[in-house]
């Protein structure tokens, strides 16, 4: 699983945003890591445009704190 977190996070920043998606579902598949929570909140909000899966994320915790989830 940590494997799909550092490839997510690689994929990422080359810029391509669904093999990063990918990997990080795969790895929150057996992690419950709030940083990969708020990747998927974030991938979900503004890549996909898929705001109800975005708030399913941010539901299970983002990890940040009360005035960033506020902005959000």
């Amino acid at each position: 699983a940590e494997a799909h977190v550092e490839l997510g996070f690689l994929d990422k920043a080359r810029g391509d945003r669904a093999r990063a998606l990918a990997h990080f579902e795969e790895a929150a598949r057996s992690l419950a890591e709030p940083r990969l929570h708020l990747e998927l909140t974030k991938l979900y909000e503004h890549h996909e445009r898929d705001v109800a899966a975005a708030l399913a994320w941010f539901e299970r915790g983002t990890g940040e704190s009360a005035a960033s989830a506020e902005r959000r």
